[in-house]
């Protein structure tokens, strides 16, 4: 959780936990905030996820390479809330995760599948259990 009104991620590259980790994943939860720019940078290419404008009724997320630097911009009012998930590369026979691609997330099969979801007024209503 980063707080207003000062609270930031300086420039950094993530310390990969194994070899098979290829990136990370942030998902922004919904709760209002002003500021907090993710930015994303690589092979100077530079990618800004500004999520304040919907942050108070919508789930947000971005997801990126391990070699890629990014920081979070000043937060100036509220708490801007994420999870961070490392994300693993496994051997499953199907081939290879390709490298510094640019995908549109929203042109993925999962992109719909979860927008839908979420559009659902029962989705997840008791919220999650774990076992």
């Amino acid at each position: 959780m980063y707080s207003g009104p000062d609270g930031l991620f300086r420039t950094h590259v993530d310390t990969p936990r194994s070899t098979n980790q290829i990136g990370s994943l942030v998902v922004c939860l919904p709760a209002a905030f002003k500021g907090g720019d993710l930015i994303v940078r690589h092979q100077g290419n530079n990618v800004n996820f500004d999520w304040s404008s919907r942050s108070d009724s919508t789930i947000q997320w971005a997801a990126f390479y391990s070699d890629c630097a990014h920081e979070i911009k000043s937060v100036t009012e509220g708490h801007r809330i994420t999870l961070t998930y490392n994300l693993y590369v496994t051997d499953s026979g199907c081939g290879s995760v390709p490298r510094n691609v640019n995908i549109d997330p929203q042109t993925l099969p999962f992109h719909g599948l979860l927008k839908s979801l979420l559009a659902e007024p029962g989705f997840m209503k008791q919220g999650m259990t774990w076992t």
